[in-house]
């Protein structure tokens, strides 16, 4: 009876042990399956957000380029702007600078002329010379234009193909007003220009303009006749030129032999 009870108790112990430990494997096997099923949905669930975010990312993309797009659309558009801006800046900055500059020529030459007024003993502060100064100095700039001009500026497109048969162009009587550069004294008097055309003519008054370039500097009759001549020949390209000027100088009819002729 002994054995059998101390039987009993351990067949007993036994299987309170064996079921305590399939218990025990079955909470690991179903944890792990837990965990397993946790890992896999975190994982579905992180793979759908970086779906969702490339799907995001794609249309953020296709937006930032369509952004892109727009935005060098309104810079190329801005910058045709700016340059049209920069075009009529730099036209006006030009024009300003040139304004600038005769300013200060002005203020240069009207400096001049209240030394040469006290140095040949007149007041420039007399009521008759208070503005001398500048009316010299403007008139002065005046009568010397043609270092600030060309003849081919002024000649233009006035400048025509035309085929001719030999005859001679000739404008007499240009009149023209100068000084001359060894006393700065007036000389005036006509241009005569003529010229035979080889295929291209210039318009008849733009001789005139070329005459009235060389004219308004400090010249004298001989360089003023070639430099006419030269200008003519180089944008008309002729056979031949000639330029007869018939003048009166200041210079030798006011002083030294005063004579006229």
């Amino acid at each position: 009876r002994a054995l059998c009870f101390c039987f009993v108790v351990v067949v007993r112990f036994t299987l309170r042990v064996r079921c305590l430990s399939v218990l025990w494997e079955m909470s690991f096997v179903a944890g792990n399956v837990e965990v397993e099923l946790v890992g896999a949905a975190t994982a579905a669930g992180e793979e759908s957000q970086q779906h969702e975010h490339n799907k995001r990312g794609h249309l953020e993309c296709k937006g930032c380029e369509e952004l892109n797009r727009k935005a060098q659309k309104m810079a190329e558009m801005q910058l045709g702007v700016a340059g049209e801006v920069g075009s009529m800046t730099t036209s006006s900055s030009s024009s300003s600078l040139s304004q600038s500059v005769e300013e200060d020529r002005l203020e240069v030459l009207k400096t001049c002329v209240r030394t040469i007024l006290e140095n040949i003993g007149e007041d420039p502060t007399r009521d008759g010379l208070l503005d001398t100064p500048e009316r010299f100095a403007k008139a002065l700039l005046f009568l010397t234009k043609g270092y600030r001009m060309s003849a081919r500026d002024e000649v233009g497109s006035a400048l025509f193909e035309e085929e001719t048969s030999g005859e001679l162009v000739v404008v007499k009587d240009i009149e023209f007003h100068s000084l001359c550069e060894h006393h700065m004294l007036p000389f005036h008097g006509r241009v005569t220009i003529g010229y035979l055309p080889q295929g291209k003519v210039l318009g008849l008054s733009k001789l005139a303009r070329v005459a009235e370039v060389f004219a308004r500097r400090l010249q004298i009759q001989e360089k003023m006749s070639r430099q006419i001549a030269l200008a003519v020949e180089e944008l008309g390209q002729p056979r031949g030129v000639g330029v007869i000027i018939q003048a009166e100088h200041m210079c030798m009819s006011m002083r030294g032999v005063q004579k006229c002729q």
